[in-house]
């Protein structure tokens, strides 16, 4: 019998299974959530928390596993028409850049591609090598074997296969802490993937989660024109211990019919808090031996080879520095030999000289952590500005003054106080009318287009839009 540990992380919690593996399945032994910073920011955090949670619970911990639910990740969808790879690779490294915490930083992603007779849709998932290195010396530090990694929620649809979501498309609804994902799939697979910087916080304002619910039926809605399917059914993801009656709250009131998703109930064969799906993704997909619809072992073996490359170099410095000693005896003992001696000492003399080279990227990283803490103090203090924003006012803006017959495929705002959409429209009257209200409104300011596409789909002219915006600090309350 097995003890594994299953960790949902976000910037400000855990939220963790305690789960037993025996021949006779999976046995929950504890679940819960910890408010803790948890980020490059605060190195040893996490492995703290697993060291102080096994001590308390007086359990040897095998394995580890991890889900990643930030929003300084990137999950992500594109529609494209026909590319060559080179070329979509290329337009997803742009995509990724411009995202503020991703524009100065090294990073790595995976996607998936569906193609559709006229549109190539493209599933994207992204994080900084800065936040991939933190998680992997943190599980090092704790000295407990860790492989599996989610970067949530694009692994969810994967464990979605018995008959109740085999009927059509059908849409997930997941509400976390920071974040609201709306995920379309069908067959097991990811068919439309919708991120929002709201969570839980609409649960203080009705107006607010009235907004939200408009938002995503508005989103539905857009899938359905664009594809010709209804989705059939719809399931909520969320903290029943909070909230117990949101999902009558949304049916009732914001006509919203949402079913809760208890897939946790066909593993564990208990009636667990549907909050804790996301933390289970990993544990589940390596006990069953499912294969993951995205593999996240990409990111371990990319950063992985960046610490052979780091150890290589010290190696070779080490080498140079014996050989030195060596070739210095050599030379005082042994004049006979001294034009060989001379040879090798250049020899060494340039191996040093590229080493000196491949140190510049340590240098760089170096540089680039003083950077990256000289702007963390910066957002630190601007977050406490935006602290003062009504959220619900920010929804309002977005649900209640869209034209109608615009539909965004993401809304985001990041700590440093810019709002990204992006969208799409049949006309660019629609556009204009969304960069004329952000100039009226009061907690936007300088909207402008990122970028603005064009094509044509069953001789109708769809436009693709993304437009940033500025919020207003001063003033709000």
């Amino acid at each position: 019998m097995n003890t594994y540990l299953s960790m949902e992380v976000d910037e400000q919690k855990i939220r963790y299974l305690l789960v037993e593996h025996s021949i006779k399945g999976l046995g929950l032994i504890g679940a819960g959530e910890s408010m803790i910073q948890v980020g490059p920011s605060a190195p040893g955090a996490l492995s703290s928390f697993v060291k102080e949670l096994a001590k308390a619970r007086k359990l040897k911990i095998d394995r580890l596993f991890l889900t990643i639910n930030r929003r300084d990740t990137v999950v992500h969808q594109l529609s494209l028409g026909s590319v060559s790879k080179t070329d979509l690779e290329q337009i997803i490294v742009a995509e990724i850049e411009k995202i503020p915490s991703f524009t100065d930083n090294e990073f790595d992603y995976i996607y998936q591609q569906h193609e559709t007779k006229n549109r190539n849709k493209v599933i994207l998932g992204a994080m900084t090598d800065e936040l991939v290195q933190y998680l992997l010396k943190e599980v090092k530090q704790t000295g407990i074997p860790c492989q599996e990694l989610e970067l949530a929620p694009l692994n969810l649809s994967g464990l979605l296969g018995s008959a109740d979501f085999k009927q059509g498309p059908q849409a997930v609804i997941i509400l976390s802490e920071n974040l609201t994902h709306l995920v379309i799939f069908e067959d097991r697979q990811i068919r439309y993937i919708y991120t929002t910087t709201i969570g839980e916080e609409i649960w203080e304002d009705k107006f607010a989660t009235k907004s939200w619910g408009e938002e995503l039926k508005r989103t539905l809605k857009s899938y359905a024109l664009d594809t010709k399917q209804t989705v059939g059914k719809h399931w909520l993801v969320w903290d029943r211990d909070k909230s117990p009656e949101f999902d009558k709250y949304l049916h009732h009131d914001l006509n919203l019919e949402a079913e809760p998703l208890n897939i946790l109930q066909e593993w564990f064969k208990e009636n667990i808090n549907p909050a804790y799906t996301l933390a289970a993704i990993p544990l589940i997909y390596k006990v069953n031996k499912i294969k993951p619809v995205f593999s996240l072992t990409h990111f371990l073996r990319g950063s992985q080879a960046h610490n052979y490359k780091r150890l290589a170099i010290i190696s070779i410095l080490a080498a140079i520095l014996i050989t030195g000693a060596v070739l210095g005896f050599i030379i005082d003992r042994f004049n006979t030999i001294e034009h060989q001696a001379l040879r090798d000492q250049k020899d060494v003399q340039s191996q040093m000289a590229d080493v000196q080279r491949e140190s510049t990227d340590i240098l760089k990283e170096r540089d680039n952590y003083l950077s990256m803490r000289k702007q963390l103090l910066f957002q630190a203090t601007y977050v406490q500005l935006l602290k003062k924003l009504s959220w619900s006012r920010a929804l309002s803006v977005v649900a209640n003054e869209m034209p109608k017959e615009l539909a965004l495929t993401s809304f985001k705002v990041d700590e440093e106080g810019q709002v990204t959409f992006t969208g799409e429209a049949f006309r660019m009257e629609s556009i204009a009318k969304l960069l004329r209200t952000i100039e009226i409104s009061s907690i936007l300011e300088r909207g402008q287009f990122s970028y603005l596409t064009q094509e044509e789909i069953e001789k109708k002219k769809v436009f693709s839009f993304g437009i940033l915006a500025d919020i207003k600090t001063g003033g709000h309350s």
